[in-house]
């Protein structure tokens, strides 16, 4: 099993760039490489990339979830489920959970399986996150890369056709930002003078405001923003965004959240998706290779 575990991991990172993210070196010794797989099964995908699911209305969608950890640590992930981009329960163990814990011996790798029933008919995105070590909060201001923290698996549901809703999106205009030319979404205080300003491990003041940023390519016009609060998705809306001029540059959003009372610290957690609601294999199965990545901060822990 474990076997088979590692290869369909490894035919995953394989066969898709647009969803390398799956897999991630750690350097928690400079030298050596370890990684941390997260992989998505189940019997209606269309294709072996296992990007695109074709269900029939009222058939539930039961995937197979598997982590593999390569590094000689025992690790905990926490797994979260957005569907189109909302926070959503699934049915594990006979219990509807938002969140589920896995925890992954040294060098060994977990598997769990899950259920999500009531699809509405229509092509649907499911984004699986899993978060690596959530009770571990920065204890100083550190910089702590997203391929240390967050993993992901993007995939599209058809249920019954590929009718698409679209959202309604919000024109954002491309701005800079110096030194911002980075690929991971970060947050500020208003107005920032440069990513030197970018949070990390900071104090919030009930009512504060922030920006969140990210760095957008050229050939991407279309965005979707959302985040999660600990193991809550935050109460501000999903924000779509397409942007005005084709161009690269920095997207910057306002922002605003409250820490739940009684916590002294919170993780937040910031996500940015290429190209919601596109499919990454068409009708005929080609891998179109559109821009389908998903994007993280880095580490923040709110006091």
């Amino acid at each position: 099993m474990k076997k088979l575990l590692l290869l369909f991991l490894l035919v995953l990172v394989a066969s898709s760039c647009a969803n390398r993210e799956a897999v991630k070196p750690m350097n928690t010794d400079k030298s050596k490489t370890y990684r941390v797989g997260l992989g998505m099964m189940e019997k209606h995908a269309l294709y072996n990339r296992g990007f695109t699911f074709q269900l029939q209305e009222g058939e539930p969608f039961r995937p197979s979830i598997q982590i593999l950890n390569e590094m000689p640590e025992t690790n905990t992930f926490e797994l979260y489920f957005l569907l189109d981009y909302k926070q959503t329960a699934v049915n594990y163990g006979g219990k509807q959970l938002k969140t589920i814990r896995m925890e992954t011996a040294p060098n060994g790798s977990g598997q769990l399986d899950v259920e999500l029933t009531g699809l509405p008919a229509g092509r649907h995105e499911l984004l699986l996150v899993a978060v690596r070590n959530p009770d571990k909060p920065l204890m100083t201001d550190q910089l702590v890369s997203p391929m240390e923290t967050y993993y992901y698996r993007r995939a599209t549901l058809l249920i019954g056709s590929d009718k698409v809703t679209e959202p309604a999106f919000q024109e954002v205009a491309v701005g800079q930002l110096e030194g911002s030319k980075v690929r991971n979404v970060f947050l500020t205080r208003p107005k920032p003078t440069s990513l030197n300003d970018m949070l990390k491990r900071f104090k919030h003041e009930p009512g504060s405001s922030y920006d969140l940023h990210f760095f957008t390519r050229p050939e991407v016009e279309k965005y979707a923003v959302t985040a999660l609060v600990n193991n809550e998705q935050a109460e501000l809306p999903v924000h779509f965004i397409r942007k005005t001029e084709r161009k690269e540059g920095l997207i910057s959003l306002p922002f605003a959240f409250e820490p739940p009372s009684g916590r002294p610290l919170s993780d937040l957690t910031l996500i940015v998706v290429e190209n919601p609601f596109e499919r990454i294999d068409d009708e005929a199965g080609t891998y179109t290779k559109i821009p389908w990545m998903v994007y993280f901060n880095n580490k923040i822990t709110v006091e």
